[in-house]
């Protein structure tokens, strides 16, 4: 499982690093959509884009507006955004309200279920405690696994959840 890493920053890009943003080509899987998200397109193995968001806090969700030019130039055909329902509706309502961002991109918008099934990766999600709400993620696919856990403090209580990962980001 390849990780490309578009951003590890805080909530403010810099010279040297952008804002969340962590890419899985084979699986097709963007985790959190920073400022780093304008460099996936050249790392596309495919045209069809899942993104798991964390949460909505804009530092984790402003690169989904970078994603309207590939869609538009075809690169990429299809985009599901995966996200708690508030956090959807908050990206509806405020991030592409038409005062905002006039044009809404072509996303698929699929609330949180867990487990989703991506190809043969499965990835689950467990909330976390942060202001406004959180999730960690994790995906298991017959080669290994990993777990992303941003936007939180360390904590016992999701050790249950991120046990026997291979790969553990954690902010």
């Amino acid at each position: 499982m390849k990780l490309i890493f578009l951003g590890t920053g805080g909530y403010h890009p810099n010279e040297r690093r952008h804002t969340a943003g962590l890419f899985l080509p084979e699986l097709g899987i963007l985790l959190d959509a920073g400022t780093g998200t304008f460099r996936l397109t050249p790392r596309l193995l495919s045209p069809h884009l899942h993104v798991f968001l964390t949460h909505a806090h804009l530092d984790h969700v402003c690169g989904l507006t970078y994603l309207l030019a590939p869609m538009l130039q075809q690169q990429i055909t299809s985009c599901t955004v995966h996200a708690e329902a508030h956090v959807l509706k908050a990206l509806r309502v405020r991030l592409f309200s038409e005062e905002i961002f006039p044009v809404f991109p072509a996303f698929e918008f699929a609330p949180l279920e867990s487990p989703v099934p991506i190809g043969d990766a499965r990835i689950s999600f467990r909330r976390l405690v942060h202001p406004g709400g959180s999730v960690a993620f994790r995906i298991d696919t017959p080669g290994g696994s990993m777990a992303y856990v941003t936007d939180t403090t360390a904590s016992s209580s999701y050790l249950d959840f991120l046990r026997g990962v291979d790969l553990l980001v954690h902010e």
